[in-house]
């Protein structure tokens, strides 16, 4: 499991190009669900399109509401709120599905197929 971001490293852009026009899946751990994404797409646009109903709320990396453990894979994240994602919960592989851009197949615990989650009252509905 990777994550980069630009809060600790810095993805060269060669790295990103070589990705262009690939697709990767994604992988909701205990949902059965995966789809598609393009490699230039934001993980959480994908997963709304595809008709999947996530916790989302500003979509801008300040919320936190879209949080969710990246269980395998890469993604780099794009600028966003140490307020909305710690240090030590990016050390944990907590992700923000919103900023999130798939760098290769990833699986992600999703908080609505995690019976644990306390969140699961949060998802908003999708328009």
């Amino acid at each position: 499991m990777m994550i980069k971001s630009n809060k600790t490293n810095r993805l060269d852009y060669f790295s990103i190009l070589k990705r262009c026009y690939l697709e990767f899946l994604i992988k909701l751990t205990g949902c059965s669900q995966s789809i598609f994404v393009d490699s230039q797409g934001v993980m959480l646009e994908a997963l709304l399109r595809a008709g999947i109903v996530f916790p989302y709320a500003c979509q801008s990396g300040v919320c936190g509401a879209c949080k969710c453990k990246l269980v395998g894979g890469e993604v780099y994240l794009d600028s966003f709120s140490e307020s909305a994602l710690t240090g030590h919960e990016r050390n944990q592989g907590l992700i923000l599905a919103c900023r999130a851009r798939v760098l290769s197949d990833v699986i992600i615990r999703a908080p609505e197929c995690d019976p644990s989650s306390a969140r699961q009252n949060d998802i908003l509905d999708v328009p």
